[in-house]
């Protein structure tokens, strides 16, 4: 009893439990921290934050959405041969009605749609390029429903091969949907065909221009020479 040893409270089962209790109370007491709560809501909060993104995406991408444009071909402005890219150009005048409405949720961010055109020949198996497109914000109604009356492409249809003459296009019409979370997807939509000239006429304002401005060169070149 009056020789006492630094390690005589660790041999009594009792002593050893009440220090293992007040150690882990200390250890519970750094658990419960103000970092700690925080770091704990914050996790939380952005696991319910993808749990409801994922369910918003599905819940839109789930429904059916179906979209039937009406295309109309009324003519080629031209076609040519583009001296200064030296390829053949066309452009055609058109008429188009879509409703896109069906196409917007609460998950759309925007609506990209261009119409395109896709033709074959001998030098190249597929040729595709865009003469139209439009971006279509949800935050804007009224543009949800598009209505084009003899409109003109944007883009021309060109061939650097030059052998785009009397072949036959088809005309898509295409739409990529844009959420605001989740990944992107694209539909087209056969919707015409066109049947290209075989031999070129018009002329586009830039080739005018350019002929008028090489025509008064010459004029006034001759007018020096007198």
């Amino acid at each position: 009893f009056f020789f006492s040893s630094r390690r005589r409270h660790t041999r009594s089962a009792s002593v050893s439990w009440a220090r293992r209790c007040v150690q882990e109370t200390a250890s519970m007491v750094s658990l419960y921290s103000l970092t700690s709560r925080m770091n704990n809501i914050c996790f939380f909060g952005l696991i319910m934050l993808g749990i409801m993104g994922a369910g918003n995406f599905l819940t839109g991408y789930m429904t059916p959405k179906e979209v039937h444009p009406k295309f109309a071909f009324q003519s080629f402005t031209h076609f040519i041969h583009q001296s200064l890219t030296e390829c053949e150009d066309a452009q055609i005048a058109f008429d188009l009605n879509a409703d896109l409405s069906k196409l917007f949720d609460w998950n759309t961010h925007l609506i990209f749609v261009w119409i395109s055109v896709e033709y074959t020949h001998g030098r190249s198996e597929r040729n595709q390029m865009t003469i139209w497109d439009k971006r279509i914000l949800r935050s804007k109604p009224e543009d949800h429903i598009i209505n084009l009356t003899n409109s003109t492409c944007k883009y021309s249809i060109t061939d650097v091969y030059k052998r785009m003459g009397h072949l036959k296009g088809k005309v898509y019409f295409n739409y990529e949907h844009m959420p605001i979370i989740g990944i992107n997807y694209k539909e087209r939509v056969e919707i015409g065909e066109i049947q290209i000239p075989k031999s070129y006429f018009g002329s586009k304002p830039i080739e005018t221009i350019r002929r008028k401005k090489r025509k008064v060169a010459q004029q006034m070149t001759n007018l020096n020479y007198l």
